[in-house]
């Protein structure tokens, strides 16, 4: 892994380089999404979001929408 953007902890400047890093695997989780065909605004818990035509809209584990970009749910997800 290369990740070179020096980081604040505890307002200490810390190189990734420093921090030991370990693989972890996402869990298998069902979602539900939707490629949306138009603009869309989602309220999300990170915020409100601006979706364009392709992107998806998904529903969480939880209930919670957010969107995603077709490139990263693509490489993220898998129709089952």
């Amino acid at each position: 892994m290369s990740i070179s953007t020096p980081l604040q902890v505890l307002g200490i400047e810390v190189s990734p380089k420093d921090l030991m890093f370990s693989k972890f695997r996402k869990l298998p989780v069902v979602i539900e999404a939707v490629k949306m065909d138009r603009s869309f605004t989602v309220d999300s818990l990170e915020g409100t979001h601006q979706g364009n035509p392709g992107d998806y809209l998904i529903c969480g584990v939880k209930g919670e929408l957010y969107l995603c970009k077709p490139d990263i749910f693509e490489m993220t997800y898998e129709e089952v």
